[in-house]
């Protein structure tokens, strides 16, 4: 069987998504801007969430699953 076919209900991009992941980036660097000068570190955590978050949905699920690490990251 056709493992494209399997895996239809993905739907990479939805206005949820994108309105949830915009809200959380935001507060993000909101919250790192007051605490001091972004660094370089703090991109890299954001794209790299969002790269693993829109990539597929096994990186989806990884990043959810380890979202309590990146939060302890900060």
């Amino acid at each position: 069987m056709n493992k494209m076919a399997e895996n239809s209900t993905f739907t990479r991009f939805t206005r949820k998504n994108l309105w949830v992941n915009l809200a959380l980036v935001l507060v993000y660097m909101a919250w790192a801007l007051v605490m001091g000068p972004i660094r370089g570190d703090q991109l890299f955590l954001t794209g790299f969430y969002l790269l693993l978050f829109y990539g597929n949905e096994k990186t989806r699920k990884f990043i959810i699953g380890f979202s309590i690490f990146i939060v302890y990251w900060i």
